[in-house]
C-alpha cells in the first residue's frame, strides 16, 4: 500500500516530462538549446513555432493587461534558459493601428506541465 502513492507520483512525473519535451519536438524549425543556466540565442526565432507562440503570447497578454491593441508582427531576436520551466527573452516587432510598426523587449516565463504562462516584462526596446 505503502509504494502505491510513489508509483502515483513517478507516473506524474514521467508524464510532465513527457508533455514538456513533445512540446518541442513537435514544433518544426529550430529548437531552443536545453543548457541550463544561462540564455542560449535561438537562431532563426520566426522559424520555431514554440518562439512564435510566446510572442504572440506576449503581445495578447501585455494588450490586456496595458489595454493596448498591438498587433503581433514577428519575433526578431529571442533567447531561451531553463529554469524551472522555460524563459524566453524575445525582441519582437508589434504594431499598434494606424501606426509605424516598433520593437518590444518580452519576457515570457512557460511551464507548459502545469500549465502556466506568464508574461513577467514587456518594454519598448531600446533604439540605439
Amino acid at each position: 500500500m505503502a509504494s502505491e502513492p510513489r508509483i502515483v507520483l513517478l507516473m506524474l512525473v514521467l508524464f510532465a516530462a513527457a508533455a514538456v519535451f513533445s512540446t518541442f519536438l513537435a514544433s518544426p524549425g529550430a529548437r531552443p538549446d536545453f543548457r541550463t543556466g544561462r540564455f542560449t540565442p535561438i537562431s532563426n526565432p520566426n522559424d520555431s513555432q514554440i518562439v512564435l507562440e510566446m510572442g504572440r503570447f506576449a503581445v495578447d497578454a501585455h494588450n490586456k493587461e496595458a489595454n493596448a491593441t498591438l498587433e503581433f508582427q514577428s519575433v526578431i531576436e529571442a533567447w531561451h534558459h531553463v529554469v524551472a520551466g522555460s524563459i524566453f527573452r524575445l525582441v519582437i516587432v508589434a504594431k499598434a493601428s494606424g501606426s509605424a510598426a516598433e520593437k518590444y523587449e518580452a519576457v515570457v516565463w512557460d511551464r507548459p506541465w502545469l500549465p502556466l504562462r506568464n508574461l513577467t516584462s514587456f518594454k519598448p526596446y531600446p533604439m540605439m
